[in-house]
């Protein structure tokens, strides 16, 4: 082997690719398979987003374009709050099996949970969820399918977590019966044959009609828990007090379930029930 060859060899190119932002990495995948193999294993991975710079903060906006497919824009937060130039926009097409994508909901670790509205019948309404790099426009197979009740009193509500123990994504969904004020929670994780559902304690909580927040290795949801039946007219009438609000909150693991105390003299009435 040439001296060369030996420098080239002996170069430190794991410590430099971690370096490296992601739009820069996809190109030096083409340099060979051993490099490609290296930017994708899962250690790779996880320890260049341990490196990764965490001021990098952007707003994804869906447009629906019918009959054509939808777009994404990007916006960059600082660019947003820059009221002197116009914000920073970048146009994320979405790859073939992407092109009916109905809503993007939440994001973690770099990735965004895509669902889709696949069909209905008398009985059910059909989604499936995807995980989505609007970097590397790489998207995950699809999830298994999600059936809901047709009913047009409910709506439902995905977020995306990362249980940080097993080293896995999951997908909460909270499904929402405005006729009966009923939730029911269901997690999908990589791996799943199904939706499992969530038994929630105490079964007579209230869940905002808001996407999930995931914070310290939990989803969290914005709900009430009266001392007496949910009364509409006073919901209506913001009549309820930081007494009756809670935050529910879920171990990513789905091994812990809490009920926090809203922060005193916080205003929570404008929010969706």
């Amino acid at each position: 082997m040439s001296q060369d060859n030996q420098r080239y060899h002996s170069f430190p190119k794991d410590d430099i690719l971690l370096r490296l932002p992601v739009k820069s990495l996809m190109r030096f995948m083409c340099v060979s398979q051993s490099w490609k193999s290296l930017i994708f294993s899962p250690d790779f991975v996880k320890l260049h987003l341990q490196r990764s710079p965490k001021n990098t903060d952007f707003l994804l906006l869906r447009i629906d374009t019918h009959p054509d497919p939808a777009i994404v824009l990007s916006y960059t937060l600082d660019s947003l709050k820059n009221k002197t130039n116009p914000p920073f926009t970048q146009s994320l097409g979405f790859s073939q099996d992407l092109k009916f994508c109905h809503w993007v909901n939440s994001s973690i670790n770099g990735l965004s949970c895509v669902s889709s509205y696949v069909s209905n019948d008398t009985e059910y309404k059909i989604y499936n969820v995807r995980l989505w790099n609007p970097i590397t426009r790489l998207t995950s197979a699809a999830s298994q399918p999600l059936y809901v009740e047709n009913r047009s009193a409910c709506i439902v509500k995905f977020g995306l977590g990362y249980d940080d123990s097993t080293d896995t994504y999951k997908v909460v969904v909270n499904i929402i019966d405005r006729e009966q004020w009923k939730n029911e929670l269901r997690v999908y994780s990589r791996g799943d044959t199904c939706w499992r559902t969530v038994s929630v304690s105490p079964e007579d909580l209230l869940f905002s009609w808001e996407e999930s927040q995931f914070v310290c290795n939990s989803f969290n949801w914005l709900v009430i828990q009266p001392s007496e039946p949910v009364d509409r007219k006073r919901l209506d009438r913001f009549e309820y007090t930081n007494d009756d609000y809670f935050i529910f909150s879920l171990d990513a693991g789905e091994k812990t379930q809490k009920l926090l105390r809203m922060p005193p003299d916080l205003d929570v009435k404008n929010r969706r029930w």
